[in-house]
């Protein structure tokens, strides 16, 4: 991480089940980034990121690392996709034993 900046207690990536998925998003393709190829390696990346992040926790070399999410949005409302956001969230705030946070989910 670099150094001065506030650092990440949680990451949550919104993943699609399948690369082309994304396909059926409206203006998908647009971009000069939204191509499979390039989508594939940006995945690639987040999923080495996330290994190296929970193999630096479990060998203690740097117990800070932030936790990573994968929450599978393909065919989810946005109401669900909200509630596993919020569960992830949630979590993370109860495990801090932050005595001021209470369940807004419902």
């Amino acid at each position: 991480m670099e150094k001065g900046l506030a650092e990440p207690d949680v990451v949550i990536c919104l993943t699609p089940d399948e690369i082309e998925d994304l396909h059926h998003r409206s203006g998908y393709g647009e971009e000069r980034y939204e191509t499979d190829d390039f989508q594939h390696r940006v995945m690639e990346n987040y999923l080495r990121l996330a290994e190296e992040a929970k193999s630096n926790t479990e060998a203690a070399l740097d117990s800070d690392q932030p936790e990573w999410h994968f929450v599978q949005a393909t065919n989810k409302s946005v109401d669900e996709v909200h509630k596993c956001i919020m569960s992830i969230v949630t979590n993370k705030l109860r495990s801090m034993k932050i005595p001021y946070i209470t369940d807004q989910t419902s």
